[in-house]
């Protein structure tokens, strides 16, 4: 029992990681994403 109750550890704490590493992808994302549209506006004000 001891050793499947230790793969479910190991499996939740990869599982944890996982999501904290796609938290932050899809932060960085977000982020960049918002960033080209503030030099996408500073463009387009430039043009006019």
């Amino acid at each position: 029992m001891k050793s499947i109750r230790e793969e479910l550890i190991k499996y939740d704490n990869d599982l944890n990681q996982f999501n904290e590493k796609s938290h932050l992808t899809r932060k960085n994302l977000f982020n960049y994403i918002d960033r080209q549209i503030e030099f996408l506006k500073e463009i387009k004000e430039y043009k006019k």
